[in-house]
């Protein structure tokens, strides 16, 4: 028999207070209206009670060094490319991401060092 996929408890205050922060951050550092946010909370309030992971796959020419290879064909391979988390961010969509964070120039210095993106994507695949 399947296990049930587990429940998410509700945020804490502490828990809801320190996303309002890290929102208030980022939109700061992005020039972003705090209205950027609210499609944000719309989504994780749909997504409460359900598990927040959605699996996917797509094919690629070839593999990068950390993919989840599902299948290989001719000429191509199949990815793992799941996303997570409230935002449901993939794994090619987050490497997208940080090749513009990489070429960007604002001072990131300004940003909470809690907030600024890794220099490197291994330790955001680990796991």
């Amino acid at each position: 028999m399947e296990e049930p996929t587990p429940l998410l408890a509700p945020w804490t205050r502490e828990q809801a207070i320190a996303a309002r922060r890290r929102h208030l951050d980022v939109a700061q550092f992005y020039s972003l209206p705090l209205d950027y946010f609210l499609g944000v909370g719309a989504i994780g309030k749909r997504l409460h009670g359900r598990q927040r992971r959605s699996y996917h796959a797509v094919w690629k020419k070839r593999a990068q060094r950390d993919d989840i290879i599902l299948r290989r064909g001719r000429k191509r391979v199949m990815v793992s490319n799941y996303a997570i988390g409230t935002w449901q961010i993939t794994r090619e969509t987050l490497r997208a991401a940080h090749q513009l964070y990489l070429k960007d120039k604002r001072d990131y210095t300004k940003l909470p060092a809690r907030l600024r993106p890794p220099r490197d994507l291994k330790s955001q695949f680990s796991g």
